[in-house]
């Protein structure tokens, strides 16, 4: 069994969003991390190559930079990477986003007996569509809202989390599975691994390099490619500064109840009182 996972590097949402003139963010200004998802879903695809050996190849499509994120993933244990990178991809939508990535799985030797892992959702779009999307370019099952997966040599059950409670799918493969950050705890770093992932392959291609899906060319990707459009975007704007009341707890407590009572968020104390 051999897994692909598809990863994505975001804003760190406890920076600074910042926003360009056309209304995308300004990645190149913020602090970014790996997705929190797509690292359960790593962390999903190394104990089943640990149970059942194959290799786990990590794939991204992004900007340059996305390089990093990439050989942290391969330092955790992953066999290989795979970078889809160019300008013309920049903007590109779920729809477009999963065509290509599902050309890049292809490309990388996808097979019968595969498995691609990713991310529920990403914390950037938060739209939970790439996974679905994915599995429908690639013509296989798909399970959503993965919180536990148990894997035997028949195929793969999933504890799939719905609106009232979980249940227990049994998937063959070749499939795709959606993770939320809750399925496990994602493993560290360590020295050895550090210095064993710059010599693990790490490709880099292009939009031309995408043979398995000859349709994918600049008029296809990218803004002009994505049949979702983005009317308005905004950066929320910061809260007001808290107020710290101090001294004991019973005069804190007296001077929080006056100050609501102040706001008619508390009714008055009887007889005037405060």
């Amino acid at each position: 069994m051999n897994v692909f996972v598809c990863a994505k590097q975001v804003p760190d949402t406890s920076s600074n969003v910042r926003l360009l003139p056309d209304g995308t963010l300004d990645r190149s200004r913020m602090r970014t991390v790996t997705n929190p998802d797509d690292l359960a879903a790593t962390e999903a695809a190394l104990r089943l190559k640990e149970r059942f050996g194959g290799t786990v190849t990590v794939v991204t499509m992004g900007p340059p930079q996305s390089e990093e994120m990439l050989r942290e993933l391969l330092a955790t244990g992953a066999d290989r990477a795979i970078l889809v990178t160019g300008r013309s991809l920049a903007g590109s939508d779920t729809y477009v986003t999963a065509r290509v990535l599902a050309a890049a799985i292809r490309k990388a030797g996808f097979g019968p007996a595969d498995v691609v892992l990713c991310g529920q959702q990403s914390i950037d779009g938060d739209t939970a569509q790439v996974g679905p999307e994915l599995a429908v370019r690639l013509g296989i099952p798909q399970i959503t809202n993965a919180a536990a997966i148990e894997a035997d040599a028949e195929g793969l059950t999933v504890k799939s989390l719905t609106d009232d409670g979980y249940r227990l799918v049994r998937a063959e493969v070749p499939c795709v599975i959606c993770c939320r950050k809750e399925l496990n705890k994602p493993r560290y770093m360590n020295v050895s691994g550090i210095f064993s992932c710059y010599g693990k392959p790490l490709e880099v291609l292009g939009l031309a390099d995408l043979d398995a899906d000859p349709e994918l060319t600049e008029q296809t990707v990218g803004p002009a490619g994505s049949p979702t459009a983005c009317l308005v975007t905004f950066a929320e704007k910061p809260k007001k500064r808290g107020t710290v009341f101090e001294g004991s707890e019973r005069k804190a407590a007296e001077t929080i109840a006056a100050a609501l009572r102040d706001e008619r968020i508390l009714p008055a104390a009887k007889g005037g009182a405060r």
